[in-house]
Parts: C-alpha cells; structure tokens; sequence
C-alpha cells in the first residue's frame, strides 16, 4: 500500500445542459482571505470548482486523481448534440452528456487529463427521490472508499474536494452526507467548492471555500458526545483547544470559554476512569464554568463560540440533575449521581458509585448508624475502605466490632495514661463514656494516688508502705501478672515496686504492658487482638443474617423496618460481588462457586435491572422525608 503521498478526490453533481454551451466567464478566487482576480474561467456550472482545484493542485506539485461525477437520467439520455459558443458548427453527436463533461472538461482543462473520472448514476426523476438520495450517498461513500483500498492507497492519504454548486434541488444534501460518512470514517475534507455565477455585469463571478460549514457538524457531534457519554474530545477538535497548556491555536477563544473546555475536560477524566473522590469538585467547577459562559457577551465575529452557545441549552439540560447537587448537600449528590449514570447508561460508573457512595448515603439518611460512632470513624477504616461506612455495611460483623472495640480503648487508655504521665490538665478528658468504666476507674486512682507512687521509691520499707495502699497494691500486683519479654522472670514483687516506684515508671510500664495484662487492668475482657476472627460471609443472605446481629445488639440502629434495611445491605453485597466479579472476571480462573461464576456472567442488562431494582427500593424508603 502506497504511503505518504496525497490522494486528491473530487465530488460533483453534473448539471444538465440545455441549449448550447455559452461564452467562458472568469471567476474572481475569494479563499483563505484572498481575492485572486480572474482565476480561472468557464462556461459549465461544474466548470469553475473543477478548473480551479486542478489549479491550485498544481501550484503545489500534484493534481487532482480522481473526479466522482453524479449524473441524473437527463444527463445519461443517448446521443447528445451541442454547438460550443466560438465554434462554427455544433460538434459530431456525443453518447451522453457525461461523455461529453468528460470530453469537454479535459479538453479545456489539460491538468484533468490525467484524472480518473468515475461517474455515479442517479435515479432522477423518480417517485422515490427520498431513499435514493439516502441510498446514493452511503454507495458513493462505500463506492470512493473501495476503489481507494483496491488501488492500494492508504485511506490517511486521501484528500477530499466537494463541489456543491450544480445538480438537482436535492444535490447538497446528498453530497453533505456523503462528506460525513467519508469524513467520520477518516477522511479529510480539505475544501468545499461553491460557484456563484452572476448575471449582473457589474457583480463578479466568484469562487467560495465553504468548508468551514462541515466544522457544524463536528460542535453537533461534539455536543452530542459531551451529552450521551461525558467526553469532551471532539469539541475540543473543534475549538483547536489545548488542554494541557489550556490555549487554543489558530482560533481566538474567550477566557470563559477557556474555562468551561477545562471544566469539560476533567469532567470528562474523572468520569471516565471514575475518580470519585473528585467527582463533587468536578461537577462544581463545570457549573461555574457553564453559568459564566452563560452570562459571556460573545464577540461578533466569533462565529464558532455563538454556534457553540446554541448547544448550550441542551448541555445544560443534559446535566441539570447533578449540577444542582454540585455545592449541596453531599449525601444527595451521591444519590442522585447514581441514579443519573443509570438513566444515561454509564452503568459501570453507576456500579462503582454505588460501592463508593450508597453506604455513605444509607447512614447519613440513618437507614443504619452506629451506637458509638467515634469507635467506628476510627477503627472501621484502612487503605482499601477509607469509609468507614462501607466498611460497617459490608464487612463488619460482631467479632470485628468487639476487637476493634477493644483496639480502639486500648489506645484511648494508654494515650490518657501519657497525659497523666506528661501532667496535662484534665488528662482523662478524651476517655468517651461507653470506654468501660474499670479503665476509667483504675486512671483515676493513678491520678489521685500520683503523691504516693512519686513517695515509693524513698519509703524506708516499701511492702509495708504498699499494704497502706491497698488500691495501689492491686495495681502493681497485676502489672507482675505480666511482665515485659525481656522480664519474664519477674516475680519478686518489692523489685517490682522499686523498679516502678515514681510515676513516670508506672505510666510507662502501663503503656508498654502487653495487651492481655492491659485488657484484665482495664476491665476489657479477654485479649481479642490475636484471636481469629470467624470466616466472612459470602452470599447477601448471609451477609443480611450477619448485620441483623448488629442491629440486635445494639451494635447499630435504624429509623425503618428492620425487613427493608436488611433488603438494602443485601443488594449492597449483591452489587459490590458482581461488580468485582465483572472487573476481574478476566483475571479468575473458573471456580466451582456457581454463585460466583453467575455473578461474573452478568452483562451490562443484568446490572442495570439490578441497580435499578435497589434504586427503586431507596426511593420506597422516601429517605428525604426522614432526618
């Protein structure tokens, strides 16, 4: 396949003649800003646009290759007799008028004589000029790209020239769609050509490029891109905009239409590989961005930003769901962000949303809440589930809560007892009501008892000082219960209380004790740091059954029916298995779970009616109505 070197195609539509062919007029060049007198001449309708692009090709060093002439049933009626003005007689009879634009053509014009014209019957008149428009234009376009492959030309390197002055009423929108379909699938359009002839002796014939014209149907589809699936790529095209250095190229663009490309743009990132930690500002940046623009008096002459303000009524629209959550209240905007990239189709974003966001959303609405809220912001949370709301929806069972319970008082106790040590004011101020109260107790004597334990280490018999002290004695009695690693023989108690005598060494002690002593001091039970937690549960049934537990035991609380809540954690499990199933399916090697492998087989029907079922459920809840 031949690489590298343009392959020039140009379109018409013949004009059938009618009388003889009058005296060649001249045509002024008005291009790329340019008035060039007396460009070139004709007699034709079709002559002009043909002459002049073989012109122009030709100060550049190539030609035009191909000419594709659409001829109707008048021009393709045999035998065709003509007289051309300066000639005497009319000439020998042609087979039809297309022999003759082809004969005619190259004879004025010798630069077409090494072009290849291929000629494209069109049924006209006829009763059903609707679909043979239609059905033309797609063989035209079908037509023009076969000939291309089949002559070994690489598709990048063809060139398209349209002219749009001749043919039936009809002929402009044939050859419009054509330049679509070839343009979309590749093809660049480098001019359109339009003759306007004058009869008036005092106005010039001229020569237009209206090429810009197709540049509306790239901002319709860029719109229409932008409206249906998020990206922003094709306006972008349009604009000639630059989003990296956020400048445009040849093209002037306006400060506030500057911003609302940028805004567009890192919409369309984030919504793309959905980033939800940056969706809400996204969403509130492309709102400015549109209101500005809204409110933007755009110059006069730029043509292409008044073209684009047409659309934005429709963007605006598009959007209006979403937008009006951009700067409220967070809970909602997560809610109805899902429910509109479920109604748009963005079912893989509505899925990961629906992770990321629901459980959020469920406990802010108090369709679940935790009975100590402080413990569960703290300890329900890591890497993989920075919220602790996914976390107590999903995974969280009884023997995860009193672990991290336990956790959790542990480090609340050893911090107040570095208070205590340090001397801070109100040292136990950070210990919450639901810490058991032994922890809060045992701090307590530490503190009251701070003159005695600093008088230890001088008492001239220390056992006898410590039996007066029967609250202290207990204390230290169980931190010998459970001496450090490297203090395993530890069992002389007056060494103890030598060893520990002063405050600062029993606050330390108390910190670096191991868990087990810790939690028997404090009055938390039996250590559960090290204690294997039950198997997860794996289907939604089981997880329901697991956070039902939860409820019972005032671990959580709900303001609804037990019956729907338990509904929702189960969808909850069922969306999040699926879309993990989904994403990784490729990456699993088949397992004998059947429930799994169902789950990996849903398509994207599937996840919408399942989405959609949990949407409806919520919205059955009327969670707005409750606070």
């Amino acid at each position: 396949m031949t690489m590298g070197k343009s392959v020039n195609i140009f379109i018409t539509f013949f004009t059938a003649i009618y009388g003889d062919v009058k005296e060649a007029q001249a045509y002024d060049c008005c291009m790329d800003g340019k008035i060039e007198k007396g460009y070139v001449t004709g007699s034709l309708t079709n002559e002009a646009p043909a002459y002049s692009m073989a012109k122009m090709l030709q100060e550049k060093g190539e030609k035009i290759d191909y000419i594709y002439g659409f001829s109707t049933n008048d021009e393709r009626t045999p035998h065709f007799e003509v007289k051309v003005f300066g000639e005497a007689e009319k000439r020998p009879p042609y087979k039809n008028q297309v022999d003759f634009f082809q004969s005619f053509m190259t004879e004025r014009c010798p630069a077409l004589q090494k072009a290849a014209f291929r000629f494209i019957d069109f049924e006209y008149p006829t009763e059903k000029l609707d679909r043979e428009c239609v059905r033309q234009a797609i063989h035209a376009a079908e037509r023009i790209k076969k000939e291309m492959n089949d002559a070994g030309h690489c598709w990048s390197d063809c060139r398209l020239y349209v002219d749009v002055t001749g043919g039936i009423r009809a002929a402009d929108m044939v050859l419009s769609q054509i330049i679509h379909l070839l343009q979309h699938d590749g093809m660049k359009v480098e001019k359109i050509l339009y003759s306007d002839y004058q009869k008036a002796a005092n106005i010039p014939n001229r020569l237009f490029n209206i090429t810009a014209l197709t540049s509306l149907s790239q901002l319709i589809a860029g719109a229409d891109a932008f409206v249906k699936y998020g990206s922003s790529l094709t306006l972008e095209e349009y604009f000639d905009y630059d989003y990296e250095n956020n400048a445009s190229g040849a093209y002037e663009l306006s400060e506030p239409l500057k911003k609302l490309l940028h805004a567009m743009h890192r919409y369309s990132d984030v919504m793309q590989i959905c980033q939800v930690d940056a969706i809400k500002s996204v969403l509130a940046d492309l709102k400015h961005a549109l209101d500005e623009f809204s409110q933007h008096n755009i110059a006069a002459d730029s043509l292409k930003e008044k073209a684009f303000s047409l659309m934005l009524d429709t963007i605006k629209k598009a959007y209006e769901d979403i937008l009006k959550y951009a700067e409220g209240e967070e809970a909602a905007l997560y809610y109805e962000m899902i429910r509109w990239c479920l109604k748009n189709g963005f079912i893989q974003q509505a899925m990961t949303l629906y992770v990321e966001w629901m459980p959020i959303y469920l406990e802010e609405k108090r369709v679940f809440y935790p009975v100590w809220r402080e413990m569960m912001q703290a300890r329900m949370v890591d890497d993989v589930n920075p919220a602790w709301q996914k976390t107590v929806l999903d995974f969280c069972s009884k023997a995860l809560y009193l672990r991290e319970k336990q956790t959790y008082c542990l480090k609340k106790l050893r911090a107040a007892v570095q208070n205590i040590k340090e001397k801070r004011e109100n040292p136990l101020a950070e210990l919450e009501e639901r810490i058991p109260a032994k922890g809060r107790e045992v701090l307590q004597m530490l503190l009251d008892q701070r003159e005695n334990i600093e008088k230890m280490g001088t008492a001239e018999n220390i056992k006898e000082y410590i039996e007066k002290l029967p609250e202290l004695k207990k204390l230290y009695e169980e931190i010998m219960k459970y001496p450090p690693p490297d203090q395993a023989g530890w069992k002389d108690f007056e060494k103890v209380l030598h060893d520990k005598a002063g405050m600062e060494n029993t606050c330390n002690t108390l910190r670096g004790m191991r868990a087990d002593g810790a939690c028997e001091i404090y009055g938390l039970g039996q250590d559960l740091s090290k204690k294997a937690l039950p198997k997860k549960s794996e289907t939604p049934e089981e997880r329901a059954a697991e956070f039902k537990v939860l409820l019972d035991e005032d671990i959580l609380r709900t303001d609804y029916a037990m019956e729907d809540v338990l509904a929702l954690v189960a969808d909850y499990r069922r969306i999040r298995r699926a879309r993990n199933g989904i994403n990784h399916a490729g990456n699993i090697k088949s397992t004998g779970n059947k429930k799994k492998q169902e789950e990996r087989k849903m398509n994207r029907r599937d996840m919408a009616r399942l989405l959609g079922d949990c949407i409806a459920r919520i919205d059955n809840l009327r969670l707005g109505e409750k606070k």
